[in-house]
């Protein structure tokens, strides 16, 4: 069970219609997966939306770019009550708002209300407000930042209710688990269920722990179940702010100057460090190897990896069909692949396995397949199995697979959690998933290449690779769940792509 304690607001919608011009398509603003979002056989995004037809809430809203994140909507109950917490975001990265809705026992909304970050920004500097409010408010964007994209490191925090380092008063949200019950807000005590199951589908009764051999080059995992409690507030804690805007189309005032983090960018939140330089207290020239990028930099930079990388690079330009490919475990070993054959790499994946490497050569596509995507899969979901049994820390994100070739090399790390993982297939249904996605990648293929004036037999362009790669994992219900890492001549980035579809500039580590 894990606690927390989430903001509740009683007031009145009071968004100040027309304000803002709709920057969004709000004909998908609802489109969703019931399975991953309904509760107890409860569908809350279609309640929302039969609510918006009465209500037409989404054009007095004032985040008109931010597009849910339905699969990670936060569902409450406390009694016959019940309180939404869903997520925003422009560009799957960063929260741009987080719209809190109340339902009675009869599940109708009766609530609904859309915090912004400015708005957050001028309520926790306002000293004006109680403390204990302002601090309700910031847990909760903390909280959900922390469910919905994983982050853990925060800055530009008000000192007066936050103890974090001194000049930028940051905080790990890892850190303050450590907290006693009277930290409000933060998830300070995890007590999770964990079971075992075997990837290709046979019964846990013949796994053998000790060697994680189900049959399969890959079987025994630790799967971890928690629940999720809040503590319900029937008081007012955010009362209606000077000039009428209430949380919906104002915000309130710093008093004083916020602390500016160098390690802030422009365009994220105000208490986002930036992924560039997480938990180094500031210091923008030695980046923290908590980062996606500055993990697979260090790897490429790995005394045992290097040259392998390397020779890898020098094969790649081959005109060859067979892949080769190598794998690291969590001692640092390195070992060749097992199997090497025409356009595919076959790793043996047990719980001590880290990451792999293999190229693709100069017949081959230079992006990760959906077989490469499923075996990264396979590298995160054993990240967790070395750790003690109610261990909360998360391992996930250390897995890493890399794809080298001619030009460019990708790397892959999983943004999240265990608990966002795909469910388990069959060896049959992963075969058959594979045969589908083998499919929707060609067809994709073909039409970035008509996009760019190419024929079917040119290479793809640097940004059409890239595109290809948001495609296919959007393809695969993995949007928003894997990093894109580039190393190109000795320089590593991050790859990320605007909701619109274009390519970010990369963003170096």
């Amino acid at each position: 069970m894990v606690f927390l304690t989430l903001l509740w607001s009683c007031h009145n919608e009071d968004f100040a219609k027309g304000e803002t011009e709709s920057q969004r398509n709000n004909a998908n603003f609802f489109k969703h997966v019931t399975s991953n979002t309904a509760k107890s056989g409860v569908d809350y995004v279609s309640i929302l939306e039969a609510y918006n037809r009465e209500k037409d809430f989404l054009t007095t809203m004032p985040d008109q770019k931010g597009m849910p994140i339905w699969d990670k909507m936060q569902v409450l109950d406390i009694g016959e009550k019940t309180v939404l917490y869903v997520p925003l975001s422009e560009d799957k990265t960063d929260l741009s708002s987080l719209m809190v809705v109340k339902l009675d026992e009869e599940n109708s909304v009766f609530h609904l209300q859309d915090f912004t970050n400015d708005y957050l920004k001028g309520y926790v500097y306002n000293t004006e407000y109680p403390k204990e409010n302002r601090k309700l408010l910031m847990d909760t964007f903390l909280q959900m930042n922390f469910f919905t994209f994983g982050h853990q490191q925060f800055t530009n925090l008000p000192k007066d209710i936050y103890e974090g380092s001194l000049e930028y008063n940051r905080l790990n949200i890892l850190d303050a688990k450590k907290g006693t019950e009277q930290n409000k807000g933060f998830i300070y005590n995890t007590i999770c269920t964990t079971y075992h199951y075997c990837v290709h589908g046979q019964s846990t009764s013949i796994c053998d722990y000790g060697h994680c051999n189900c049959g399969g080059l890959i079987s025994c995992f630790l799967v971890t179940s928690c629940s999720t409690t809040a503590t319900w507030i029937d008081d007012d804690p955010f009362p209606p702010l000077p000039g009428g805007g209430g949380g919906g189309g104002g915000a309130p005032s710093p008093k004083g100057i916020p602390p500016v983090d160098p390690c802030t960018q422009s365009g994220m939140p105000f208490y986002r460090v930036s992924p560039q330089c997480v938990g180094n207290n500031g210091n923008v020239e030695t980046p923290d190897l908590d980062t996606p990028c500055a993990k697979i930099k260090s790897v490429v930079n790995n005394a045992q990896l290097k040259p392998k990388i390397d020779s890898l690079k020098q094969y790649s330009l081959t005109a060859v069909e067979n892949e080769k490919g190598y794998q690291q475990d969590k001692s640092g070993n390195v070992t060749p692949a097992p199997v090497n054959g025409a356009h595919h790499v076959d790793f043996i994946i047990d719980q001590n396995s880290l990451g792999g490497i293999h190229c693709h050569t100069l017949n081959g596509t230079h992006m990760f397949s959906p077989k490469d995507i499923l075996t990264f899969l396979s590298f995160a979901e054993v990240q967790n199995q070395t750790l003690p049994s109610g261990s909360i820390i998360d391992n996930t994100g250390n897995a890493f697979l890399g794809m080298i070739s001619q030009s460019s090399s990708y790397f892959i790390t999983f943004n999240g959690a265990s608990g966002d993982l795909p469910p388990p297939m069959t060896q049959a249904d992963e075969e058959a998933f594979e045969l589908e996605m083998n499919k929707v990648y060609k067809k994709t293929v073909e039409d970035l290449l008509k996009a760019e004036g190419k024929s079917k037999n040119d290479d793809l362009s640097e940004v059409g690779l890239q595109k290809l790669f948001f495609s296919i994992i959007k393809e695969m219900d993995l949007e928003g769940k894997i990093n894109l890492i580039k190393e190109s001549g000795g320089n590593t980035s991050t790859i990320q792509q605007n909701s619109d579809g274009t390519i970010k500039a990369p963003i170096p580590c």
